[in-house]
């Protein structure tokens, strides 16, 4: 287990915080790493940041939650209605995302809360049985 976190470090970087609870693995994310601020379009990082979590999610067999979250400050453009609709094209624009990267999203449940259950921008990648399953594969 010890070595499925360091590798899941080298790949993330420094710049994420991640929890493992049993053989769940849970990544926090400033959406800021991914997104133009209050959008839904990639910034100029965007991409590279989201292949690592491609390498990582291309081992993940099992369930995979993605949740994203925005600030209480109200958000209202042409392009986005309110925070849970960017929350949701966010979260839309992942997925996509994964897909055209050959990530099986068929076990991938997600959400847009907005506002809703937290006060601040932040996108969790929530991985059920993680490092039980690469432990597994590797044996």
């Amino acid at each position: 287990e010890a070595i499925k976190l360091l590798k899941i470090e080298k790949t993330l970087g420094k710049n994420y915080k991640y929890k493992v609870e049993s053989y769940n693995v849970t990544i926090f994310i400033d959406p800021n790493t991914i997104f133009n601020v209050y959008s839904f379009n990639f910034n100029e990082n965007g991409i590279s940041e989201l292949n690592k979590f491609v390498k990582i999610l291309k081992g993940a067999k099992k369930n995979i939650y993605i949740s994203c979250y925005t600030s209480d400050f109200p958000i209202s453009t042409p392009t986005v209605k309110n925070n849970v609709d960017l929350s949701l094209k966010r979260v839309t624009k992942i997925i996509e995302y994964f897909q055209n990267n050959n990530i099986d999203t068929t076990n991938i449940f997600f959400s847009g809360w907005g506002n809703i259950k937290k006060q601040k921008d932040e996108i969790i990648i929530e991985i059920k049985n993680y490092l039980k399953i690469k432990n597994k594969e590797e044996s």
